[in-house]
């Protein structure tokens, strides 16, 4: 007997994934391709680092988590370097700079504040 109803259901999915894992390939003796270290079976997984010769895999989904986080801040420098380069004035003699008027910095260092707060948050749950 089937329900009509298990089709609408998501498949089941593991929620505790490690972040990463390391191919283990063993204490090797010499530099060697992960196909001949597979060939005879001997590679296998852990959640930590055995031997120096281990590889650290990272889920995908964290890299993709960190690569936003990185066009964020990206954006952010690049905004708090014409906020800062709209105040450079050429004076004949090479740049110089006149004071930022707070209607132009003040947003700008609350973003950056703001983003310093963010990154303090993360290194306490690391």
């Amino acid at each position: 007997m089937t329900d009509d109803n298990n089709d609408a259901l998501p498949p089941p999915k593991v929620t505790d994934a490690p972040a990463a894992i390391w191919l283990v390939y063993g204490d090797i003796e010499r530099d060697a391709t992960h196909q001949e270290c597979s060939r005879n079976g001997d590679v296998g997984w852990c959640e930590d680092k055995q031997f120096d010769s281990d590889v650290e895999y990272v889920r995908s989904d964290t890299i993709e988590a960190q690569a936003e986080r990185i066009r964020v801040l990206e954006h952010l420098v690049i905004d708090a370097a014409y906020t800062l380069d709209k105040a450079r004035i050429w004076n004949g003699m090479g740049w110089t700079y006149n004071p930022l008027h707070p209607v132009h910095y003040a947003p700008m260092r609350e973003r950056l504040h703001n983003e310093c707060d963010n990154i303090a948050a993360i290194r306490r749950r690391e």
